[in-house]
């Protein structure tokens, strides 16, 4: 090397050789090729932190504006920047265990750990500088915070880091005293017992006489470089003590993790020990890394193998035989199962059903019909809201409150329906809940207040992260209690009682307590419908009877075999009692996000897996279109005609893309890729077809009024809020300021013009 170089001045020369065959050169190549799992951890947190991954779920807003006690400030900064030195310190003692031993001058120093640590640097560094720079930006350009503001988040951080190292390299020195020393030692005398852990530790230890590695300088601190001698003599005893201590450390610094999570865990409803879930994941990525480490170092070449083999054994196993794994439905009984088969599938869908409750129906459409006068039939309406996190629902709910507004306070009057999917029917329910307040006298705060707007859109996806990463993940083992059936609390939970708190907890009510009120007509149905896992049919959750939702019309015969589109929830599961389902679990079963909310399994044989409404309809309109066509014969002889209202939070059409050219791997997937990006994009089309029918069927009288959060000639991709349950300060405002938009103000107009008729 020192050859190839000759052409080089004479102190440049030194200059480069030093760098090259420094220590933090060497340990940064030495990770990239023998530690690319360990690295893969930082890979990872950095496709989070950048976009590159779950960027539509706003995954990266949970560590470039982490909450704390329903704030974003310094103290949670702070709590965050400790996490983030603390996943640094796990890296650094992981790396030293799995590499310490190579390097013998580190024996002869008084802080070998401290001094690998310093070393192994590089990456924590470059991370630390990104994600500051990510943040830095993040707060500036979205949340709109002042030079002081974003100066005051970026030292809290930085002192987080700074207050974790002080506090671990005074651990670090105690473990020089005596107590520790002789507890290193005795973990020495432990190793020597055990004979297959000592030969790995002494057959590492004979490899580095044969791995002389040849590095001129290593950085010490604050700012120097000091030249190494690599002619020390080989000290086995030093060495060996070293790494004994080290490896109790590491043993320690584990447990103490995992007894913290276990900790906030215990007293998550605790709001002082809800911590950021940037925080949490960052105490979870490093007991994780740990792990690994340690697997890797006792494992060594097998290790990977091992692990292979450890998950296809897990998958083996029946969850049963381990712990009770599912997410439950809230309110339901689950000591007995419902028979699910094809066979009670088209039992349960039988004609009898269908003709009692459509005239269960009727009389609630004739109680609609008597609020208004008997000689001027009314427009009825439908509202159509779509899926999309907090997005829709905060979109939802800003739609109803301006469309209702300039109707005087008159729009669910005419309503007899909801549909919908997601965070679209969360709005529609508060709203729906709020009107029902109203009409009883018990709300303080008049229904259009932006108020309640910004409760719906408070963050939602903290807490539920924090619960996935302090429970779901690792053990869940505090339960709950309702009618005497218990429940574990999971990240499910967590998302229910955030959405009763910022909304006051009007929600909280079972869904057979809206039976009476729907039934009089007092407020519109509500008609949910996620998607069951297993066979793909809807699942029909409502407090009516409407098992005509499942098949065709409920006087014909069945004669064209026509498949049962979807199961009644209430009839189906009635010795599970389903009256007493929670409404906010039947709003979360029908918003399941994947990986976030987590899957509802319902009590029967097979069990039966609940997804999000999206997967069959994002928009709800083809239940209100299936509903109008039950009933056609009646809207037509007692309403002026239908009004529906489709609220959506996305375009129905984008603009098309000159697309670059595409290498050999995007081409192979880009079938796949492209009918999955397009899902919404053909079922906006199924939805129009119907449509045609069903207005042709009602003789034109059905009109659409459509809401649009961005539509084809506003859509900006940088300006569109997240697929997330978390909205940035920006998006808030930018969903609020959607309802004035030029096509929002024309369907204004169009609503007033076509109510009045």
């Amino acid at each position: 090397m020192k050859a190839q170089l000759k052409w080089l001045p004479k102190p440049l020369h030194r200059l480069f050789f030093k760098l090259i065959f420094s220590f933090p050169i060497h340990l940064l190549i030495y990770n990239i090729k023998k530690n690319q799992v360990l690295l893969s951890f930082w890979l990872l947190l950095w496709a989070v932190i950048s976009g590159q991954l779950w960027k539509r779920f706003g995954a990266s807003y949970l560590f470039l504006d982490p909450e704390y006690l329903n704030e974003v400030n310094g103290w949670s900064f702070m709590i965050v920047g400790m996490a983030f030195g603390g996943f640094i310190i796990a890296y650094n003692i992981t790396c030293y265990i799995l590499d310490g031993y190579r390097y013998t001058f580190l024996s002869t120093m008084r802080y070998p750990l401290l001094q690998f640590s310093l070393n192994n640097g590089i990456v924590p560094l470059v991370f630390g500088i990104y994600y500051l720079i990510k943040v830095i930006q993040f707060q500036l350009n979205y949340e709109h915070e002042t030079l002081l503001g974003v100066f005051i988040k970026a030292v809290s951080f930085l002192l987080g880091i700074l207050l974790l190292f002080v506090f671990t390299s005074y651990y670090f020195r105690f473990t020089r005293k005596r107590l520790l020393r002789n507890l290193a030692e005795n973990v020495d005398k432990k190793l020597k017992k055990g004979q297959l852990q000592r030969v790995n530790v002494m057959e590492r230890l004979h490899n580095v006489q044969n791995e002389r590695v040849t590095i001129t300088s290593y950085y010490a601190f604050p700012f120097r470089m000091e030249l190494i001698n690599n002619e020390l003599p080989y000290n086995r005893k030093a060495i060996t003590k070293v790494f004994d201590q080290t490896q109790l450390n590491a043993v320690i610094i584990q447990i103490v993790l995992l007894i913290s999570l276990l900790l906030f865990g215990l007293f998550r409803e605790v709001p002082l020990f809800q911590l950021p879930a940037a925080a949490s994941f960052f105490l979870l990525f490093s007991i994780a890394l740990m792990i690994t480490g340690a697997i890797f170092y006792w494992l060594r070449k097998w290790a990977i193998t091992f692990l292979i083999i450890g998950i296809v054994i897990w998958k083996m196993i029946p969850s049963e035989n381990l712990f009770d794994p599912y997410h439950k439905a809230f309110g339901m009984d689950y000591s007995q199962d419902a028979d699910y088969s094809l066979d009670r599938i088209h039992q349960l869908g039988d004609m009898a059903s269908f003709q009692a409750d459509s005239l269960k129906t009727i009389e609630i459409l004739e109680n609609w019909r008597a609020k208004f006068p008997k000689d001027s039939p009314p427009k009825i309406v439908f509202i159509a809201s779509s899926g999309g996190g907090l997005r829709s629902a905060t979109w939802t709910l800003r739609s109803l409150q301006h469309a209702d507004s300039v109707l005087d306070g008159q729009l669910l009057e005419n309503t007899i329906l909801f549909t919908g999917s997601s965070g679209g029917m969360i709005g529609a329910a508060y709203f729906r809940e709020l009107k029902l307040r109203e009409l009883q006298h018990q709300l303080s705060v008049p229904i259009h207040s932006p108020k309640y707007l910004d409760k719906i859109a408070r963050d939602k996806l903290n807490p539920t992260m924090f619960s996935l990463v302090v429970s779901d993940l690792l053990f869940r083992f505090q339960t709950f209690e309702i009618n005497g059936h218990r429940y574990y609390k999971d990240r499910g939970y967590a998302l229910e009682r955030k959405l009763l708190i910022d909304t006051d907890s009007i929600l909280a009510k079972s869904i057979f307590d809206y039976r009476k009120v729907e039934y009089e007509a007092l407020i519109p149905m509500m008609l949910i419908a996620p998607t069951i896992v297993n066979d793909g049919r809807k699942l029909y959750i409502s407090a009516q009877d409407m098992s005509y939702m499942t098949l065709g019309r409920p006087y014909e015969k069945n004669d064209l075999g026509l498949k049962v589109r979807g199961i009644e929830f209430r009839r189906f599961f009635k010795a599970q009692q389903a009256d007493s389902l929670r409404f906010t679990t039947a709003l979360r079963m029908n918003a399941t996000f994947p990986y976030i909310t987590p899957n509802v399994i319902l009590p029967s044989t097979p069990r039966m897996a609940i997804m999000d409404a999206g997967l069959s309809d994002n928009f709800g309109v083809s239940d209100a279109l299936h509903f109008m066509y039950i009933f056609k014969d009646w809207i037509k002889a007692n309403t002026d005609g239908v009004v529906m209202i489709s609220i959506r939070d996305k375009p129905k059409e984008r603009k098309i893309k000159i697309e670059e050219q595409k290498g050999k791997l995007d081409q192979v997937f880009a079938p796949i890729s492209g009918v999955l990006l397009n899902i919404f994009t053909l079922q906006d089309g199924n939805n129009d077809r119907l449509l045609e029918v069903v207005r042709t069927m009602l003789e034109d009288r059905l009109d659409v009024v459509d809401f649009r959060y961005l539509d084809v000639n506003t859509i900006d991709l940088h300006q569109e809020a997240s697929l997330s349950w978390r909205l940035t300060s920006t998006e808030k405002v930018g969903i609020a300021r959607a309802i004035d938009s030029e096509f929002n103000q024309k369907s204004v107009q169009k609503l007033k013009k076509l109510m009045r008729k």
